[in-house]
């Protein structure tokens, strides 16, 4: 459901909400989650505007006391004679203003075999983020941003991998300097390559979505333009079209809250 909303915040064009709901349902009921269940959730979303979509919700605090525990079968006992018992903690007079209301029993995930296991990729020693390849007559040196962490309309994404402009197969960010609008794309030739097109396409005024940005009022061009590795792709063009689409959707790049104009769900 909080999907739905979300999906339903980003669609300004009804049709195009109703086709990208139809995609999410199908990826759900492929991981076997209730067609039913799913249906509902989409007719309930579907009656919701945009407009009403938008509007934050306040946030529901609670001022129950949170009996925290690690997730176990035999806890589950334990939340019973908390709560069968509770009738004495409140017969005292100091006790029963912290448990006017029963506890809420909160369990935290206990560690898995996952917690445990070592990575079978050894990290990097180099720093994160992106460099300057430092060649001659490399033209995005200039542009690039070396920062680790980028601004995007859903908080801050931290960069794990590290790049130069030479680096191949992966996702990149082109941000604007002037409005911290952000672009996500993805390449198989080097981030060189691709970043020259882009600045091509402003000089030349291609009717694309980062040139129509960059040309537009209150901005200055290639001036204005920097960009850097997000993660890199260990896959062929599938895997980083997947992983572009999956970033534009988890950082909110789809326009207005960016530049990016489509996004398509990925299928299995």
């Amino acid at each position: 459901m909080l999907r739905l909303r979300r999906l339903r915040r980003l669609c300004q064009d009804d049709n195009d909400f109703r086709e990208q709901c139809l995609r999410m349902r199908d990826f759900f009921v492929s991981c076997g989650y209730p067609l039913e269940v799913l249906d509902d959730a989409c007719n309930r979303v579907s009656k919701i505007s945009r407009t009403d979509a938008l509007i934050p919700r306040p946030e529901q605090s609670s001022r129950r006391t949170k009996l925290i525990m690690t997730y176990h079968p035999h806890n589950l006992v334990a939340r019973k004679i908390v709560l069968n018992n509770l009738s004495i903690l409140q017969a005292d007079p100091d006790a029963r203003e912290v448990f006017d209301e029963p506890p809420l029993v909160v369990y935290r995930r206990a560690k898995n075999i996952r917690d445990m296991l070592v990575r079978s990729r050894i990290s990097a020693s180099h720093d994160s983020g992106t460099r300057p390849c430092r060649r001659p007559r490399c033209k995005t040196c200039t542009y690039v941003s070396q920062s680790s962490e980028i601004n995007t309309p859903r908080g801050v994404f931290t960069i794990a991998d590290s790049f130069t402009c030479t680096s191949r197969n992966l996702i990149y960010a082109i941000v604007c300097k002037r409005c911290d609008m952000v672009y996500i794309g993805e390449t198989g030739p080097n981030l060189a390559t691709r970043f020259s097109e882009h600045l091509r396409d402003v000089q030349n005024g291609v009717h694309k979505p980062v040139s129509l940005h960059f040309r537009s009022s209150g901005h200055q061009g290639c001036t204005d333009m920097e960009v850097l590795g997000l993660p890199s792709s260990r896959g062929g063009a599938k895997s980083r079209f997947d992983c572009e689409q999956r970033l534009i959707f988890e950082l909110g790049t789809l326009a207005p809250e960016g530049m990016n104009v489509q996004h398509i769900f990925p299928r299995k």
